[in-house]
C-alpha cells in the first residue's frame, strides 16, 4: 500500500474518534464506572433498645466518600467499621459522609431505658394491726409492674411476697399493684417474723421490719 493511502486511513480513523467524543471511564475493582455519588450502605445501632448501663454496636459502611464523621464526640472514622457504645440516655447519631463535591448524612437512633433508682421511702410499722403505712414516697416509682421486675417486694426468710392491687401481700405472681407509691398507702398481710423491704432492680435493701 502506498504511503499516501496509509496516511489517509490514519487521518480518517482519528477524525471518526474525534467526532464520536468518546472518553475513557475510570472503573472500580468490580468494573463499574466511578462517579462522585456517595452511598451510605449501612448506618445502624444494634440493638436499638437497651437498658441503662448496657452496650450496643454502632456500625457503618460508606462508599464514594473521602471522609466520614459521626457526632456525639465520636469524630472522624474510616469508610467502614463498628464501635461499641454505651449511651446513658436515648440518643440520635448522625453520620456525615463527604467528598470533594458533595456530602450525605444519615441518622441512627437508640432508645435507652432510664436507670431505676431506689425510691426514697419512709414508713411506720403498726405491730398491733400487722400493717406498714407509707409516710412519704415517690410517685415516679411503682410497687410492682410484673413478676420479673417488681420494683418493691418483701422477703421473709426464703419466701418472696408481692404487693397485690389492694396492697395486701401475696406469694402469687398475679394481680400485682401497678400504682405509684404514695404517702398514706397501707400495706397489709404481714404475720409474725422479720420482713425485708427490697428494691428489686438493684436488690437494694430499703429496710427491715419485725412483727411480733
Amino acid at each position: 500500500m502506498k504511503k499516501t493511502t496509509v496516511l489517509a486511513v490514519i487521518l480518517l480513523l482519528v477524525g471518526v474518534s474525534y467526532l464520536c467524543g468518546c472518553t475513557e471511564q475510570t472503573s472500580d475493582s468490580d468494573g463499574d464506572a466511578t462517579y462522585d455519588a456517595i452511598v451510605i450502605n449501612i448506618f445502624q445501632v444494634t440493638p436499638s433498645l437497651i437498658n441503662h448501663g448496657e452496650t450496643a454496636n454502632l456500625s457503618w459502611k460508606v462508599t464514594g466518600a473521602t471522609a466520614v464523621e459521626i457526632n456525639q464526640d465520636i469524630g472522624s472514622l474510616p469508610l467502614e467499621g463498628s464501635r461499641i457504645i454505651s449511651p446513658t440516655e436515648s440518643t440520635t447519631y448522625t453520620l456525615i459522609a463527604s467528598n470533594t463535591t458533595t456530602s450525605v448524612t444519615a441518622i441512627a437512633y437508640i432508645m435507652v431505658t432510664p436507670a431505676l433508682s431506689a425510691p426514697n421511702l419512709a414508713w411506720t410499722l403498726n405491730d398491733a394491726e400487722d400493717t406498714i403505712t407509707i409516710t412519704s414516697g415517690s410517685t415516679s416509682h411503682k410497687y410492682a409492674e410484673s413478676p420479673t421486675d417488681a420494683n418493691l417486694i418483701f422477703k421473709k426468710g426464703s419466701t418472696t411476697y408481692y404487693l397485690k392491687a389492694d396492697l395486701s401481700l401475696g406469694t402469687t405472681e398475679t394481680g400485682l399493684s401497678t400504682e405509684p407509691i404514695r404517702a398514706g398507702d397501707v400495706i397489709t398481710g404481714f404475720t409474725s417474723g422479720e420482713y425485708q423491704m427490697v428494691w428489686v432492680p438493684t436488690d437494694k435493701l430499703l429496710g427491715t421490719n419485725t412483727f411480733s
